[in-house]
């Protein structure tokens, strides 16, 4: 509903290629109330973007993004097809350093520390993770390597407990019947879930 739509939201500073708009939420559940959650007072940020920008063959993606994500935040980001929305998100999630500025996920700054561990503990489902996923390898094990983010079952060992959580996850979505596929046969739909299992 617009009103309600205009009352939960709100435009942030920032400053990215085809002006497309970050705007954030609290917990928007059908009449768009907010969320119930509770947050302790003063609780660090979840996300923190400042002054971020992204350049591709001396092309500008990003350019001064200020960004802060607070626990229990539900965010949308609109924008344009090559706006920059895949590669803000990429840079969010640890999947790829900005050309500037600073980038802070749970507590902890990208390039002073060691990102796969906290890739574990951020859950992404994008078209863009999708295509960075081997086409050969099955849907189990596109869902267990999420248990140290990582994209390829050989990188990390994983034992039968990992194994038993991932087939509960796609249990969960409705996608338990496709664990021995390969994930390169399946639907667009699909992927999504699967996705969502890995998330």
């Amino acid at each position: 509903h617009p009103a309600v739509s205009a009352n939960l939201t709100r435009q942030i500073d920032q400053n990215v290629a085809g002006a497309h708009h970050i705007r954030r939420g609290w917990g928007v559940r059908g009449a768009g109330v907010r969320s119930a959650a509770v947050t302790p007072p003063n609780a660090p940020p979840v996300l923190e973007l400042r002054h971020v920008g992204h350049r591709r063959d001396e092309r500008a993606i990003l350019h001064d993004v200020s960004w802060t994500v607070g626990p229990a935040e539900r965010w949308v980001v609109l924008g344009p097809n090559g706006s920059g929305k895949t590669t803000l998100l990429r840079i969010a999630s640890l999947w790829l350093h900005p050309s500037s500025g600073t980038v802070r996920v749970l507590g902890e700054e990208l390039g002073r520390t060691d990102v796969r561990p906290l890739r574990a503990r951020v859950g992404v489902v994008s078209a863009a993770l999708a295509d960075r996923l081997r086409i050969d390898l099955t849907v189990a094990d596109v869902v267990v390597t999420s248990r140290r983010g990582a994209l390829e079952p050989w990188w990390h060992t994983y034992d039968d407990h990992d194994r038993a959580r991932a087939a509960e996850a796609l249990e969960r979505v409705g996608a338990a019947h496709l664990a021995g596929r390969l994930f390169g046969t399946l639907s667009s739909g699909e992927r999504q879930r699967v996705q969502l299992a890995r998330t």
